[in-house]
């Protein structure tokens, strides 16, 4: 299952070629997102955007962060800064359901691109 980071939705909305490249990756498949991204997208959006997310949030299903999320973060964070890297924390939290549910992240934002406890399709 994709999981639709925010850059992704906001893409998306926005019909920028990065959104029709996304669109064209997803058009079959089962698409979910998470209550953090919820609330990036629904924060930066206003207006007619802003409606549309809120549709689109009817009609995927949102992962919640949870307590073994919260453990698969941490995992995560170990991990990145053993290599001597870093993930700020709503990225860090999106990676731990990702990494607890077994989702595919689909994102435009870099940060994502050298995690390897997760796969990680970013559109540049």
């Amino acid at each position: 299952m994709y999981c639709l980071d925010s850059s992704a939705i906001i893409e998306i909305l926005k019909s920028s070629e990065k959104g029709e490249k996304i669109a064209q990756l997803i058009k079959d498949e089962d698409l979910c997102s998470t209550t953090i991204c919820e609330v990036e997208v629904l924060i930066g959006t206003k207006g007619r955007i802003e409606r549309y997310a809120q549709e689109l949030f009817k009609t995927i299903y949102i992962f919640e962060f949870t307590k073994e999320a919260a453990k698969k973060s941490i995992e995560t964070g170990k991990e990145l800064q053993k290599e001597g890297k870093t993930l700020i924390g709503a990225d860090l939290f999106i990676t731990g359901i990702c990494k607890e549910q077994n989702l595919t992240l689909v994102t435009c934002d870099k940060g994502f691109k050298d995690l390897k406890s997760i796969k990680v399709i970013c559109i540049e």
